[in-house]
């Protein structure tokens, strides 16, 4: 896999996978989880950029993020549709 681990939050769109552990899991003595990790640029408050987490349908925040490591992901490159509806 390419990229190293860091502890930056990505501040560019595209997916990574992200290891870490939210302040409630820590506090609850869960371990670390791996997920895959959408970064999509959005608009904030007053017209700000700001950038969404997302992962598994819910948002991953700094604020309640206890310990975090990012890396980027490298996701295959999909067949066209022709491949794809070939023989069916």
């Amino acid at each position: 896999m390419a990229g190293k681990w860091t502890r930056k939050w990505p501040k560019k769109e595209g997916y990574y996978w992200f290891y870490g552990l939210s302040t409630t899991g820590a506090r609850m003595g869960q371990q670390p989880s791996l997920y895959l990790v959408k970064v999509k640029a959005v608009t904030g408050n007053y017209g700000r950029r700001a950038f969404a987490y997302i992962a598994e349908g819910r948002f991953i925040g700094e604020e309640e993020t206890k310990a975090a490591l990012w890396k980027p992901a490298e996701l295959p490159e999909v067949p066209g549709i022709k491949e794809l509806m070939e023989g069916t």
